[in-house]
């Protein structure tokens, strides 16, 4: 049974194929061992639909969290307190489906709750995760008072601060709102500009400045960036085009990847473990995490170099709990045999987003350099799961590396056209692997990934 591809699956209660989700075991796992809820992950324990309280408790939260940049997770059946998993009974799990509980979100919010429902294993319980998006282009506001819970006309958000689910009270609140809604609408409008050819003129680089700080980081690699490199892996990298070395303050460095961070499945991009320290030099911190196949190392310097090293996590299925791609031991499994396209569909967009968030940040400018490239593919296979609908063999890499052209992106082009960005390159990838797919496969596959 394939237990590590990140797809999201609608809750069917009964179908074993519930435990492809968009949500892993580990993953669950490594929410659960930061000891609290974030902003993004909301824990509830067992409850039914069909117990009112309850369901104003999840519909407030998901409200909230639809109001948040990137949406995220209510996890049902772990003990909010201990975060212990209790999982639900059969009956519990039978009332969380995803017509009925869309049924019952529109009584409370408005425009609408856009959301994914789906089984996620905790040892031996079972717990619930609704996967809820980030609004579309309107904020949610609460159309139905109830008791003391909901407000008729509250707007409710996850506080930066506290991981909490409150309505709007401070100006910070309501000024992140407000701001991701315009940056929408922004994105909105580019779309239409850059169909007319938006220009913005070029600016002076300074690319050998940069390429010293990369060179510095991997001369002296850490430990686990070491032992990432000794089998396949990506690199990302991310700069403004112009160089300047104070660009931005050190003690500023992680709050500004926490609000960069995209989360298009159960492991954010970069990842990023708040409890986990960073080690900090003269002008960068850096960040270095392995959990289970998940082995990541990024430094970010004060110049706005974001440099990001992350592995290829089939080539590690052998330190995955079960195996990532199989559930079992396969015979003759090693590393460097296979990457899987539902993978490379996610990291790229997930790459593209982070562009488009980093271009728009103190780091960025109105251009910037991205970068994506993978190293040990030679005679790797691109391959998809099951779950892709069809099978994808006898695509094999000639080539060691893939070091991708570096574009220079505008600020407009990234907001406005991210995921076609992501597709084009991706699209270079598969040539490599003796695949030259039409876009429209791509989008398709890129549009049931990530809603």
């Amino acid at each position: 049974m394939e237990t590590g591809v990140l797809l999201r699956v609608p809750l069917k209660y009964g179908d074993p194929a519930v435990l492809h989700s968009g949500m892993t075991e580990a993953e669950l796992r490594d929410l659960l061992s930061v000891g609290r809820e974030q902003r993004n992950v909301e824990f509830k324990t067992a409850g039914a639909r069909n117990d009112k309280l309850f369901l104003i408790i999840v519909a407030r939260a998901a409200m909230a969290l639809s109001n948040t940049k990137d949406g995220g997770w209510i996890i049902l059946g772990i003990d909010d307190k201990t975060l212990e998993a209790v999982g639900l009974s059969d009956a519990q799990l039978a009332t969380w489906t995803h017509d009925a509980l869309a049924d019952s979100l529109k009584e409370y919010a408005a425009p609408y709750v856009d959301f994914d429902i789906e089984m996620v294993k905790s040892g031996p319980k079972t717990c619930v995760a609704i996967r809820i998006r980030e609004f579309a282009r309107v904020p949610l506001l609460c159309i139905k008072e109830y008791q003391d819970k909901l407000r008729r006309g509250g707007c409710y958000v996850r506080s930066r601060h506290k991981p909490e689910s409150r309505e709007v009270s401070t100006e910070t609140d309501m000024r992140e709102l407000i701001a991701l809604a315009a940056a929408k609408e922004l994105r909105a409008f580019l779309r239409t500009t850059a169909e007319a050819g938006l220009q913005i003129a070029e600016l002076p680089n300074d690319d050998k400045k940069f390429e010293q700080q990369l060179f510095d980081m991997i001369k002296e690699p850490s430990t686990l960036l070491e032992k990432t490199l000794s089998r396949g892996y990506w690199k990302f990298t991310f700069r403004p085009v112009d160089f300047n070395p104070q660009r931005l303050e050190l003690d500023k460095l992680r709050s500004l990847v926490e609000e960069l961070i995209v989360t298009f499945r159960g492991w954010n991009f970069p990842h990023d473990n708040p409890n986990k320290k960073l080690a900090i030099g003269a002008d960068w911190i850096e960040y270095s995490n392995q959990f289970a196949y998940h082995l990541d190392t990024w430094r970010f310097y004060q110049s706005g170099y974001f440099i990001y090293f992350r592995s290829i996590w089939e080539d590690w299925e052998d330190q995955a709990e079960p195996p990532l791609f199989t559930g079992e031991t396969v015979p003759g499994w090693k590393p460097g045999q296979e990457i899987f396209l539902e993978n490379a569909v996610y990291t790229y967009s997930e790459a593209t987003e982070f562009a488009a968030r980093f271009a728009s940040s103190p780091a960025g400018g109105d251009r910037v350099v991205v970068g994506i490239d993978l190293y040990k593919l030679k005679g790797r296979a691109l391959k998809t799961s099951q779950q892709m609908g069809w099978p994808l063999t006898g695509k094999i890499a000639d080539i060691q590396n893939w070091e991708a052209p570096h574009p220079e992106l505008t600020k407009a082009e990234l907001l406005a056209n991210s995921k076609s960005i992501a597709r084009r390159l991706l699209r270079d990838l598969c040539i490599r692997f003796h695949w030259n797919v039409k876009d429209d496969i791509l989008q398709n596959w890129q549009a049931s990934l990530i809603k």
